[in-house]
């Protein structure tokens, strides 16, 4: 990173543009301010910030959101506010329960090819994996709609799987989990095999359960 913004001081352009990304936590977010600071020197001009998912019982309490956490919303952004400046954006999470949800990559019409050639539709399904959600653990089974090697990502992209998929993610036609009264005593909710509203795409479930 120095070596850049060097390049970019011998140059004189403020091109390419740097930003960064970094987790807040429990143990850090207080430190915040000072992050931004440090960073200023290297010509860092975005700054990305993300909620931690805990991938195993370690990290758990580790989350700055909990189900009941609009105190710490208005806490977190008062606090990423102030250590913004003119030069420094900041792309900012909730830190608070929302039914209302939305996918960048479906937003973006993205998508990830994996080393193997396999098209998932976001990273969370690159591999097999664990998920604490508010406490609750989450089996997340990879998933794909197709590998580059065998088909053209033009056709993985318009088949009738994946177009299905953005359009129900695209309209939220999907439970929402997290705030479902029922979630306590839900099975559906400990894997991504398939959720309440008898849907069997994996990764619809993992959805209902995104913070």
């Amino acid at each position: 990173m120095e070596k850049i913004a060097k390049y970019k001081d011998q140059r004189n352009t403020g091109k390419p543009a740097l930003s960064i990304e970094t987790v807040l936590t429990e143990k850090n977010y207080k430190d915040f301010g000072n992050i931004v600071k440090s960073l200023l020197s290297y010509g860092i001009r975005k700054v990305v910030i993300s909620n931690l998912l805990p991938v195993s019982e370690h990290f758990l309490g580790l989350e700055l959101y909990t189900e009941d956490s609009k105190e710490k919303d208005l806490e977190l952004r008062k606090l990423i506010s102030n250590a913004v400046t003119a030069k420094v954006s900041a792309v900012i999470p909730n830190f608070k329960l929302k039914t209302e949800r939305h996918c960048n990559f479906i937003e973006k019409n993205a998508t990830v090819i994996r080393w193997d050639g396999e098209v998932v539709p976001c990273y969370r399904f690159l591999h097999d994996g664990v998920e604490y959600v508010y406490g609750q653990k989450k089996e997340i089974k990879a998933y794909s709609f197709g590998n580059v090697l065998n088909k053209s990502l033009s056709k993985i992209w318009s088949s009738k799987n994946y177009t299905w998929f953005r359009y129900k993610v695209k309209n939220a036609l999907f439970p929402s989990c997290t705030d479902c009264d029922l979630k306590d005593g839900c099975q559906f909710v400990e894997t991504t095999a398939q959720d309440c509203w008898g849907m069997n795409l994996p990764v619809q479930t993992a959805c209902g359960g995104e913070i």
